[in-house]
């Protein structure tokens, strides 16, 4: 992982520009990218380790996400955490 010192790790047909709220974030900010979600360092961190994972598609509220998305989401967050505690 990229945060971490290895690769990052992008879908096929990642974009290079990602949206966060009104921001563009380029690709090489991002460390994970799949089809509903993306991951990137956060430019001043709160805490050492501490990643964003973002929605692809824009929404107001988590419950505003379809269940694929939410799965990913989550399952997107889970392989973070593994990669953070080897």
């Amino acid at each position: 992982m990229k945060a971490s010192g290895q690769a990052a790790v992008h879908g096929v047909g990642a974009p290079t520009i990602y949206r966060f709220g009104d921001l563009n974030i380029h690709h090489t900010q991002v460390f994970l990218s799949r089809k509903h979600v993306y991951a990137m360092v956060n430019k001043k961190p709160a805490t050492p380790q501490h990643v964003l994972v973002v929605p692809t598609r824009p929404v107001k509220r988590l419950h505003d996400l379809t269940e694929l998305e939410t799965l990913e989401l989550f399952t997107c967050t889970r392989e973070i955490i593994k990669r953070f505690e080897e």
